[in-house]
């Protein structure tokens, strides 16, 4: 693999808006497996601490007795019991098949890099675009999370593994993406895209 020149001119706002498409593409890619990544945390706290933990109701919560049914019809137990747990999958299964969907938008973006480069290329875009914006979505998740499931938590409420486990995950996305902010800005090599042959393009995307 040779170095890439960097472009002789301004590029076109069609190219700026694609390239601004697969930036986008990626990370919501990584944002999905990030979901996926809370669902195996979530399922962790529920096997530790039990599925009230992670998808308790609030108190004062009741469900009809057709309700009720259809949660033992699954889930052994009182009409509570049965709920949390099947609330409790939910939390997990759904957040596991976002992560699926992650992969598989990865895969398919991965597949493009090696055999329709020119499709996904991110040459004009500086470097840090890619991170800083990791750090902010994925921070903002934090600080929106992280402080509403420790009160929950502090509290004792029902459910706080569901918040934590999120915030969690996103607080270490957060700090990964941040790592390689730091790096790209003192790296030093301009604001163009990656296009060194030890640094693939879209080095910085994931």
């Amino acid at each position: 693999m040779t170095r890439t020149p960097a472009p002789a001119h301004p590029a076109s706002l069609a190219t700026l808006l694609r390239e601004l498409v697969v930036v986008a593409y990626v990370l919501g890619g990584v944002g999905c497996v990030a979901i996926g990544a809370s669902g195996f945390v979530a399922a962790g706290m529920a096997s530790t601490f039990g599925a009230r933990f992670v998808a308790g109701s609030p108190p004062g919560v009741t469900y009809t007795g057709e309700r009720c049914a259809e949660f033992q019809e699954y889930y052994a137990g009182e009409c509570e019991v049965a709920a949390t747990a099947h609330h409790a999958d939910e939390v997990v299964q759904y957040r596991l098949a976002a992560g699926a969907l992650g992969l598989l938008a990865l895969a398919a973006w991965l597949l493009l890099r090696r055999f329709a480069a020119g499709l996904v290329e991110v040459r004009h875009l500086p470097r840090g675009l890619a991170p800083a914006a990791g750090a902010g979505v994925f921070g903002g998740a934090a600080v929106l999370l992280l402080p509403v499931s420790t009160m929950q938590l502090l509290f004792g409420v029902p459910g706080t593994g569901a918040l934590l486990s999120a915030g969690l995950v996103a607080f270490v996305m957060c700090t990964g993406y941040l790592v390689t902010l730091v790096r790209v800005l003192r790296g030093g090599r301009g604001q163009r895209g990656p296009t060194d042959p030890d640094e693939p393009a879209h080095a910085h995307l994931c």
